[in-house]
């Protein structure tokens, strides 16, 4: 019996459907009668349309209901642009506000620790105690004042050699791209090198890296260097470039006198400076204890005063409060000066001349210069100047000469008119024998010594 299907074609002539296969998915299915896949039945259709995978989503359905065209399409995936946009700002915002909160928080924390201490400071009293700032609690205060002692421990001057000797070691290890600190001994070597490119004195190379070294004792850092290798390169620095320190020449009477023939003592400057000439020379002091750098830093407690000479007929007594071996004031030294009869380097006719022509209070500085209608101190240009000067006027080389040239003047006088080397010593404050590298012995003086050891001679061999 033949069965026909809605088109007319008889069934039971077309083959069996393999239904395995098109369970399983595969590209087997039922072959029509010229061998291809069968794909327009009805019941194919059917079979789409039970598989779940291939039954459209409603999505997709109402995509294609509601869109029609792509103008639709670009629309609508803008406002999701948009939509995603604003929710992402108001992300930031969210977070910016949590940020600005937990500021706030904080800051309203410390406000109220700051107002228990100071509850804290007035339960203790700081306030009503004279010893202590009132903005500072006593252990506040009392680091200030440690950290103002140790820096006192330093003389001005040496300050400023280890600030300037700081500043050379660290542009140094800057230029050369070296750790600084700490240092090593390769580095600190290095450095030593470097110094000798520009510095002939070893002595000033040894300075320079007892600097380094005070720089790390001071910021509590190990120096840890090996002295060894480190004195090694000083000592071969020094046999490689021998040096040989160029001393100021000595100031003699005879300059002395040169000078007071070329000067005008009726000028009080000049007056003024012929005096400090003579303190200088016949003291055998320094120029710290007689002139400042600047006007402005004069110290009355290092350089000389009115009231620090007495007058007592044909004497004076000078009284010395400060000098480089008596920083912390430990002593006075006092140093007399006596006249010298019918001589133009009789000291104490020199000072009362000054005095009468720059009268001044006793607290005032021992040597002034007018200045319009006011009276300066001399301060150590205007003497280097003024000295230079003279002694050029006088014939002399200045150049040869400084305001040290009093001091080491004074003392090879004192030692060729055969005065004790220890009392030269205490006549020129020195804390040791280095008076006698300030010594400047003539061929006469040596020559001198010739004629010892050959009267000794003469008269061994007469014996």
């Amino acid at each position: 019996m033949a069965y026909s299907n809605k088109s007319g074609v008889e069934t039971r002539k077309l083959p069996p459907k393999d239904y395995k296969a098109m369970h399983r998915g595969t590209d087997e299915g039922f072959e029509g009668p010229s061998g291809n896949v069968e794909c327009g039945s009805d019941d194919h259709e059917a079979s789409d349309r039970d598989d779940p995978e291939n039954r459209p989503s409603q999505f997709q359905a109402s995509q294609r209901e509601d869109s029609g065209d792509d103008g639709n399409n670009f629309r609508l995936q803008k406002a999701i642009s948009a939509a995603d946009e604003e929710i992402r700002e108001l992300k930031e915002r969210l977070s910016a506000a949590r940020t600005t909160q937990v500021l706030q928080q904080k800051q309203q924390k410390i406000r109220g620790l700051r107002k228990q201490l100071e509850e804290l400071d007035r339960r203790e009293g700081v306030k009503d105690d004279p010893c202590c700032n009132r903005t500072g609690s006593p252990l506040v205060t009392l680091k200030k004042d440690l950290k103002e002692s140790m820096k006192a421990a330093f003389a001005a001057g040496t300050q400023q050699n280890l600030q300037t000797q700081w500043k050379a070691y660290f542009l140094f290890c800057e230029a050369f791209g070296l750790v600084a600190i700490p240092t090593c001994t390769e580095v600190l070597c290095l450095f030593i090198q470097f110094l000798s490119r520009s510095m002939k004195s070893s002595d000033s190379i040894r300075n320079y890296v007892s600097g380094v070294k005070s720089l790390h004792l001071l910021s509590d850092i190990p120096f840890e260097v090996r002295s060894y290798e480190v004195n090694l390169a000083l000592r071969g620095i020094s046999r490689l470039n021998p040096h040989l320190p160029v001393q100021a020449a000595p100031i003699t009477p005879s300059i002395l006198q040169d000078i007071y023939r070329i000067l005008d003592l009726s000028d009080p400057s000049h007056a003024s400076f012929w005096c400090l000439f003579l303190f200088a020379f016949f003291l055998l002091l320094r120029k710290s204890n007689l002139v400042a750098d600047t006007v402005n830093t004069f110290d009355r407690t290092k350089q000389l005063l009115r009231q620090d000479v007495y007058q007592e007929g044909n004497l004076l007594l000078v009284v010395l409060k400060w000098s480089k071996t008596n920083q912390f004031g430990r002593r006075l030294v006092r140093s007399p000066l006596i006249a010298i009869p019918e001589s133009p380097l009789c000291p104490v006719k020199a000072f009362k001349h000054m005095c009468a022509l720059l009268p001044a209070p006793p607290s005032s500085p021992a040597f002034l210069l007018p200045e319009g209608k006011k009276l300066r101190p001399v301060t150590y240009p205007k003497l280097q100047s003024f000295l230079r000067d003279s002694l050029a006027r006088a014939g002399y080389n200045s150049k040869l000469f400084s305001s040290h040239s009093f001091r080491r003047g004074g003392a090879s006088w004192a030692f060729r008119c055969q005065v004790p080397g220890e009392l030269i010593q205490l006549q020129g404050d020195w804390a040791s024998d280095a008076y006698k590298a300030y010594l400047d012995f003539s061929l006469e003086d040596k020559l001198a010594v010739c004629r010892h050891v050959r009267d000794a001679i003469i008269v061994n061999q007469t014996r």
